[in-house]
């Protein structure tokens, strides 16, 4: 073999889709086969996946399915987040997930908020809603961030299971 030349690249094609084997001796596992594997599973068009996630479930709306919503307020008073805002008129009512100059944005929304309604938080005025504002209208990083901030305010409402012992189902 001259100098120059190097030996052929020689491969082979092992298809990832025989699964998870903790049982056959690693030497004697077909190709294909994990030995171990970490927040992968089966994919079901073969081969394997990343785990998509867990979310904490029980039974109110799920954290991930989370909506928000903007108004843009005259602020007289103080809205602050964590407070529950409502509408005198509509008696619409949302609970503040972010307030940034005269825009609050909100969260479990309850009925419709109407242009020129004063707000309240706890029974006392706090503003005058101006404008509805639809959340496309946010830039992607901010829409992204209320969202989030949207998921918290419902993944707080989970409580711990109730009771003792393992969790089964």
């Amino acid at each position: 073999m001259a100098a120059n030349q190097f030996p052929p690249v020689q491969y082979e094609v092992i298809s990832l889709k025989g699964g998870l084997d903790l049982v056959t001796p690693t030497l004697s596992l077909p190709p294909g086969y994990a030995r171990d594997a970490l927040n992968f599973e089966v994919s079901i068009t073969g081969g394997y996946t990343r785990i998509a996630g867990y979310e904490r479930y029980d039974g109110r709306p799920a954290p991930a399915d989370a909506a928000h919503a903007e108004l843009t307020v005259t602020i007289t008073g103080a809205i602050v987040v964590g407070n529950t805002i409502t509408g005198a008129t509509s008696g619409a009512t949302g609970y503040v997930i972010a307030v940034s100059g005269s825009m609050v944005s909100y969260t479990k929304a309850t009925g419709t908020f109407a242009v020129g309604e004063t707000v309240r938080v706890g029974g006392s005025p706090q503003g005058t809603i101006t404008a509805l504002s639809a959340p496309t209208a946010l830039a992607n990083d901010v829409q992204a961030a209320y969202t989030n901030l949207a998921a918290d305010a419902y993944r707080a409402d989970i409580g711990a299971v109730p009771g003792s012992g393992p969790i089964r189902g």
